[in-house]
């Protein structure tokens, strides 16, 4: 396969397409032969992405006011298969702008405000088929594996403690499987094992308030989705918190972690 081009972006699919990216429009070909499937005139694309199947493909455009006062639906979903448009929404940030799919993708989901809303991508025409409201929730992540599970994550406010909890996917409504509640955390990032059981969740500030580091204060949690244990992770030096990740087999992960001492 031989593709050219001047100017944009370039991706494969997990099974076998891959999408080439121009300032008036995205074309995607079949990777092996890169034959052209489908042009998307869509101007001005910022980010693309495939669903884990590579049945859709997302595209995310700049958030405009219209003059016509509609909402510019910038988000937008396409059947790879066909290129048609099945659904679009209205996504300002450009932050997590994607929907989260499930690895078969049974199912996928977005939070728009504080709310989880759950989507049937075999019939998005359909609109929310679930949804879950939690007050204050700033980002959610849900899990691989064959029982998904979604973790959200509130921060701190009017000085109530932050918290993650753990909600199993097909049974949004019951109590979390998992609540962890801990202060000094503005933010987070959330990192599921490739099973789905556990959880791991770096916590942050933008400022330290004991005045000991200039990149604010982090803190490590590992949760279990079954919420039979949380744990926070005590590491042997001060310092900012710089990435972690987990290893292939689920069993460990990997932490960056201190500050030079010049």
């Amino acid at each position: 396969m031989h593709l050219q081009f001047r100017q944009g972006a370039l991706d494969y699919s997990a099974y076998g397409y891959v999408y080439l990216t121009r300032i008036s429009s995205v074309r995607v070909h079949q990777a092996e032969t890169a034959v052209l499937l489908h042009e998307l005139t869509i101007p001005d694309v910022v980010e693309l992405s495939f669903s884990p199947r590579g049945t859709y493909l997302s595209t995310w455009e700049r958030h405009v006011k219209l003059g016509d006062g509609n909402q510019h639906k910038n988000l937008r979903i396409f059947a790879v298969s066909t290129g048609k448009e099945l659904i679009s929404f209205s996504q300002k940030a450009l932050d997590a702008w994607d929907v989260q799919y499930t690895i078969s993708e049974s199912h996928a989901i977005r939070l728009v405000g504080s709310e989880i809303q759950v989507f049937n991508p075999a019939e998005w025409e359909n609109g929310i088929v679930d949804r879950l409201k939690v007050e204050g929730a700033t980002a959610i992540m849900l899990s691989p594996g064959l029982n998904p599970s979604v973790a959200v994550f509130i921060p701190e406010r009017k000085g109530q403690p932050a918290s993650v909890r753990i909600h199993a996917l097909l049974n949004l409504s019951a109590p979390p499987t998992c609540r962890k509640t801990f202060f000094k955390a503005e933010k987070s990032q959330i990192k599921w094992n490739n099973l789905g059981t556990q959880v791991l969740v770096l916590t942050q500030t933008d400022v330290d308030s004991t005045n000991k580091s200039y990149y604010g204060q982090s803190g490590l949690y590992l949760l279990s989705a079954a919420g039979n244990f949380d744990i926070r992770i005590d590491l042997d030096k001060e310092g900012p918190i710089h990435d972690f990740a987990w290893s292939p087999n689920s069993k460990e992960f990997g932490v960056v972690y201190g500050c030079k001492v010049v």
